[in-house]
């Protein structure tokens, strides 16, 4: 069985809170029984035999709107992937250090190719963003709260469900479940 993240979206944010035990617990009466939560902020580290990572998605997003009453997007990817993103090296190192913060977003859908020059007039002096597969690198020369750049925007012009955490969330769970 491979080990896998789910990162839900939007979870204890505006009013939409979930205790990690509920959703340990929702994990659990699926059959993923190993699962482990990290953070307050939807990440869950579960193992699965499966390859269709999709009906993942679908099952929890469907269980999750029956368990907790609201409609919550869940991008899970393989702990393999998540480490070999953690390592891409999509600014340098220097670039890295100098940010303000470092941050990723997983989207639901590869970015529509209609929707790449889009992405790319996103980026300006201060937010600086890189695709790569189904995943945006977001690098903020400011503190994040300082930047107009958010998931509201990202999805609104990509036209694709995504979720963001920052390098440091991603780094400390792969140091911990990785």
């Amino acid at each position: 069985m491979k080990q896998h993240v789910a990162f839900l979206r939007a979870i204890n944010v505006g009013g939409r809170t979930v205790k990690m035990d509920a959703l340990h617990r929702l994990f659990c009466e699926i059959g993923y029984w190993d699962a482990k939560t990290f953070l307050a902020s939807g990440n869950v580290v579960f193992s699965y035999a499966g390859e269709d990572l999709r009906q993942v998605e679908t099952s929890l997003e469907a269980r999750m709107q029956k368990t907790f009453g609201f409609e919550t997007v869940v991008m899970v990817r393989t702990m393999d992937e998540v480490k070999a993103l953690a390592t891409y090296e999509a600014f340098s190192p220097d670039e890295v250090e100098q940010a303000g913060a470092y941050n990723l977003a997983f989207l639901k859908d590869a970015i529509p190719s209609d929707a790449v020059d889009k992405l790319v007039g996103l980026g300006n002096d201060i937010d600086h963003l890189h695709a790569y597969a189904r995943h945006i690198y977001w690098l903020c020369a400011v503190k994040q709260s300082e930047s107009q750049f958010s998931n509201k925007v990202l999805e609104k012009t990509l036209g694709v469900s995504s979720t963001i955490r920052g390098m440091s969330t991603i780094n400390k769970l792969i140091s911990r479940f990785g």
